[in-house]
């Protein structure tokens, strides 16, 4: 087989392979692939692809809720918006969001009544105030000091 990108050998391989879906981190691991030995360009092979639906469909079956804390990118995949829009809106205050540690976290039921029109409680308290433009600290100008 030819990889379509640079018309090159493609390869069988096995690679591990992360995605998120619906809230789930998953990962894959040794999953048989096709690989284009000169640009890296793969391919998921048939088989690989309906196991991972299998064990999607399974995890779906056995009705095991969406976490009720999300992660940026797992709110990013919620609200069906880039991460940077994520970070931006909960850095205006626009979205409910509390750090945790050096992390953003949300709680999903915040932003299901955020999408509902509702305000959630804790969006007043995680906003910031808009800061006095008076009390803004200006930069030091680099002036020679007495002695040095």
């Amino acid at each position: 087989m030819l990889c379509r990108i640079c018309k090159e050998a493609m390869e069988p391989t096995v690679v591990d392979f992360e995605t998120n879906w619906r809230g789930y981190r998953a990962t894959f691991k040794d999953l048989p692939v096709i690989k284009c030995v000169s640009c890296g360009h793969t391919l998921i092979t048939p088989d690989a692809a309906d196991l991972m639906s299998d064990l999607v469909d399974a995890k779906l079956a056995a009705n095991q809720p969406v976490p009720e804390v999300l992660t940026v990118e797992e709110a990013a995949e919620f609200l069906k918006l880039s991460t940077q829009t994520v970070y931006n809106l909960q850095r205006a205050g626009q979205l409910p969001g509390a750090k945790v540690g050096s992390q953003i976290r949300f709680l999903r039921s915040a932003l299901t009544d955020l999408l509902a029109g509702e305000a959630p409680p804790q969006a007043a308290s995680l906003q910031q105030p808009n800061p006095d433009p008076k009390k803004i600290a200006r930069p030091r100008r680099n002036t020679p000091r007495d002695g040095l």
